[in-house]
């Protein structure tokens, strides 16, 4: 028996023919790859400032230390038992029970650490005990541990928009590490947590992230990345307010390093003022390197929410111009300069030191 089609089913047939490709092609839309680049960009970045914020960091405690040899050295009231640490039972160790002076001298050198300091109560419970260089030492620690927490995030962020396979499995355990990293590196650097707790991953951005590994939708890494902005803010403010104290502290141990060669070159004449006036020049490179490093290092963590949240929007609209990412990425470059140029800087003083 021959079949005849119906008008209806002839219509249907022709609706279907049209309907099916759209449905396959908003399926693949929503499956396409995303372009890697701006993401490789992003933390190509990141890791450019972390470097920089360790080089100045680098000179923030060896001038600290310097600045606390010098002062030592040079009050005939310091003893010499001041400077032997107390070994523990353990592998801990401790500082000897400084002076009033000393302690008086680290109380001072912490408020130009934080003008905030001498009105919080950090100020009552502060170990005056430890001297300001090994506190540097100590935020450096943390600093680092707080940045390479973010490293691997931005790192993690490119692996999931580029060909690299991660397993569900694998990403959770990565998102609980960074978590955890996290929050130990502000326990380090004596941060109060705000109410909601400090995390790389928030629990949105992390199932969010999950569904894309499953399924790679756009739409979910969208969400992943939206929904840590915040978290990417925070984290930048505090950044920023970290440079603040270091630029604070580098602006107060240049007095002090500036005065023994101020006294020296008083005190010889003629060519024998030659070391001493390069002593001099060379200090001033090293403040002028490192402020350089760290107006730029204050530009790049400024920039790095607005670089974030362009990273959603160049899977949205891939051919939208992302001025974030792109300024980000040039702060980066400029930096990797300018903390070359403040290394190569110490190394010409340390050799301009030795006799």
């Amino acid at each position: 028996m021959k079949y005849t089609a119906t008008f209806r089913q002839k219509i249907a047939w022709l609706f279907l023919r049209w309907l099916a490709p759209a449905i396959v092609f908003a399926l693949l839309a929503g499956c396409a790859s995303v372009n890697p680049e701006p993401f490789a960009k992003y933390r190509s970045a990141v890791q450019e400032a972390h470097s920089g914020i360790d080089a100045v960091m680098s000179s923030n405690y060896n001038w600290t230390r310097s600045g606390f040899i010098d002062e030592f050295s040079s009050n005939p009231e310091h003893k010499f038992s001041e400077l032997l640490i107390q070994p523990s039972t353990d592998y801990g160790w401790s500082f000897p029970n400084p002076t009033n002076d000393l302690k008086k001298q680290t109380q001072i050198r912490l408020a130009q650490l934080n003008p905030d300091f001498a009105k919080s109560d950090d100020a009552k419970s502060a170990d005056l005990n430890l001297p300001v260089f090994l506190k540097v030492k100590q935020i450096r620690s943390g600093l680092a541990q707080l940045n390479t927490a973010f490293s691997e995030y931005a790192d993690l962020l490119a692996k999931l928009a580029g060909n690299d396979l991660v397993s569900a499995a694998a990403f959770d355990l990565l998102a609980k590490d960074l978590n955890q990293n996290t929050r130990d590196a502000v326990k380090s650097l004596q941060i109060t947590a705000p109410p909601e707790g400090i995390a790389i991953f928030s629990t949105a951005a992390s199932e969010a992230a999950r569904l894309y590994i499953e399924n790679r939708r756009q739409s979910n890494l969208i969400e992943a990345i939206t929904s840590n902005q915040q978290n990417v803010i925070n984290y930048s403010d505090l950044c920023v307010s970290l440079l603040h104290t270091i630029r604070g502290n580098i602006k107060a141990y240049y007095v002090d390093r500036a005065e023994p060669i101020k006294i020296a070159w008083n005190s010889t004449t003629g060519e024998k003022r030659q070391k001493n006036t390069e002593a001099m020049l060379n200090l001033n490179e090293q403040y002028a390197d490192a402020m350089r490093v760290l107006q730029e290092l204050e530009t790049a963590y400024s920039t790095l929410p607005d670089a974030h949240a362009d990273l959603a929007k160049a899977i949205e609209k891939p051919e939208q111009d992302i001025k974030g990412v792109q300024k980000l990425y040039a702060s980066a470059k400029r930096l990797q300069k300018l903390y070359e140029a403040l290394k190569n800087t110490e190394e010409k003083a340390t050799k301009t030191e030795k006799p």
